[in-house]
């Protein structure tokens, strides 16, 4: 009697944690979500209300400016819970810490702007090579971030059949929005500098934003 009690104990335990463990990766995905789309949104907001009223050709162009700390810290929160976001598979595993990664690089390697001091980052780099790593990092980054929503959210396990066929119908559509505004961002950076990119970058962090916060909504079914 004395071990069936203490088998029933220790089973209750895990289950506790277990809960906690899942609850703790729901935060992490709403977080995720959320500093997503904050991002642009207190960025462009930002600019309009600064002394100023301008609004930059690109979000990475706040670095730069007034909006610089927001812009460093906010993505960098991003890229921090991607990191740590671990899921139930390693291709899941690999794709979020590379996400986070790419995020974290792009900090260190800002864009080029027209007046600003050089060398730039942390790496005191001239402009040319700076502007050239962070696209590189930025494209890569959406990429990433695609793939996840695209390929890896809809393999869940989560709720009902009816419920993960709704969800798995919002991953794969802003999957695909991550993916061509990626697209845009490399096209428009080339051959249409200017807002056409910010509304790429916009769009694109939206997507996914939206992607990471049905992840992270947990509702009882």
């Amino acid at each position: 009697m004395k071990a069936l009690l203490i088998k029933q104990a220790l089973i209750q335990i895990k289950q506790e944690n277990d809960k906690l463990f899942y609850d703790s990766y729901l935060i992490i995905r709403r977080s995720i979500g959320i500093l997503g789309i904050l991002l642009p949104i207190l960025l462009i907001l930002g600019g309009l209300v600064s002394p100023d009223r301008s609004i930059e050709t690109s979000l990475s162009a706040y670095y730069h400016n007034n909006l610089g700390d927001v812009f460093v810290l906010i993505l960098g929160a991003a890229a921090l819970l991607l990191i740590a976001y671990r899921g139930n598979k390693i291709g899941v595993r690999i794709l979020t810490t590379a996400g986070g990664i790419m995020a974290m690089l792009v900090i260190l390697f800002p864009t080029k702007m027209d007046g600003v001091p050089i060398p730039y980052g942390v790496f005191l780099i001239s402009p040319g090579p700076s502007w050239f790593l962070h696209n590189i990092f930025a494209l890569s980054f959406f990429i990433i971030l695609s793939v996840i929503s695209f390929v890896h959210f809809t393999k869940h396990i989560e709720g009902t059949p009816d419920s993960r066929i709704k969800k798995n119908k919002w991953y794969k559509l802003f999957g695909i929005i991550i993916f061509i505004s990626a697209i845009l961002y490399g096209v428009f950076i080339l051959l249409f500098p200017g807002y056409p990119v910010l509304i790429a970058e916009t769009v694109g962090l939206e997507a996914i934003g939206a992607t990471w916060l049905i992840k992270g909504w947990k509702k009882q079914e």
